[in-house]
C-alpha cells in the first residue's frame, strides 16, 4: 500500500545517501529505489534527469550492462507520466552501445524511436538517425517512419500510414497525434524556406481548412520553435525566425 511504500522509499533513499560514494552497492540500492518509487508514484523524487543520475555514480561508475538495465527501468517508469524525460533516457541508453554490440540493441532502438515520435514535445529527431543501434534498423519500417518525421512532409506520412496502418498501430502510436506532429514539422520545414506563406498554401500543405489555420499557427507559436505573425487581412503568415 501507499503508506508502507513511502516508508520503504524513505528508508532506501536514506540508505543510498549514507553509503560511501565509492561503494558499488549504491547502484543496486538505487535500482530498487526506482522500483519502489514507481509503486509510490514518486519517481521524480529520485530521478530528475540523466545528468543528475550520472552524478550519483561519479566515484563508482556501474558497468555498461548495469547502466543499460537501469536506463530500461527508468524508461519504463517514466514513459506514462513524462514522455520527454523517457525519450531522453532511451537516447542515453542507445548511446551506451558501440559499433561492436549495436546489432543486439534492436528492441531498445525501436522503443527509443517510438517514444520520441509519440512525445508531443520532441521535435528534434535528427540525432536519432546518428545512433549506431538506429542505423542497424535501416530498411525496417520503423526506420522509414522516423526518416519521414525527420525530413519529409505530411503527405509522405499519410501515404505511409495508408500502406502500413497495422504496423503504426501495433507500435502503440496514435495516428491523430502523428498527424498533429507532422503538421507542426511540415510547417517548420516550410517556414525555413518561405518567409511568407499564404493561407491557401497552408491549407494545401497541412491538409486543414482555412478556419483551422489561425488556431494552428497559434499552436505552433506556443512551441516557441518558430516566430511568426498572422496577417489576417491579407490571409498570410509572416515568418521572422525558425
Amino acid at each position: 500500500n501507499q503508506p508502507l511504500g513511502k516508508v520503504c522509499l524513505q528508508s532506501l533513499w536514506r540508505l543510498f545517501n549514507n553509503l560511501d560514494t565509492a561503494s558499488p552497492l549504491r547502484y543496486h540500492v538505487y535500482y530498487h529505489l526506482v522500483q519502489v518509487a514507481k509503486q509510490c508514484e514518486q519517481v521524480l523524487e529520485v530521478f530528475t534527469g540523466v545528468d543528475q543520475l550520472k552524478t550519483q555514480f561519479t566515484n563508482c561508475p556501474p558497468s555498461s550492462e548495469q547502466m543499460q538495465k537501469l536506463y530500461r527501468l527508468l524508461h519504463d517508469v517514466t514513459k506514462d507520466t513524462n514522455m520527454e524525460l523517457s525519450s531522453k533516457v532511451m537516447i542515453e541508453l542507445l548511446g551506451t552501445y558501440t559499433a561492436d554490440n549495436a546489432c543486439v540493441a534492436r528492441e531498445d532502438a525501436m522503443k527509443c524511436i517510438v517514444t520520441a515520435l509519440a512525445d508531443p514535445n520532441t521535435f528534434l529527431l535528427d540525432p536519432l538517425l546518428a545512433l549506431k543501434p538506429v542505423r542497424f534498423l535501416e530498411g525496417d519500417l520503423i526506420h522509414d517512419l522516423l526518416s519521414i518525421f525527420v525530413s519529409d512532409k505530411l503527405p509522405s506520412y499519410v501515404q505511409f500510414y495508408e500502406d502500413h496502418k497495422e504496423f503504426v498501430n501495433s507500435q502503440g502510436l496514435n495516428h491523430e497525434q502523428n498527424m498533429k506532429k507532422m503538421r507542426l514539422l511540415t510547417f517548420m520545414q516550410l517556414a525555413e524556406s518561405n518567409p511568407e506563406m499564404t493561407f491557401d498554401t497552408l491549407t494545401k500543405e497541412l491538409q486543414i481548412t482555412e478556419d483551422e489555420v489561425e488556431p494552428f499557427v497559434i499552436q505552433v507559436l506556443k512551441t516557441k520553435l518558430v516566430r511568426a505573425r498572422l496577417d489576417q487581412a491579407n490571409r498570410k503568415v509572416h515568418i521572422s525566425s525558425t
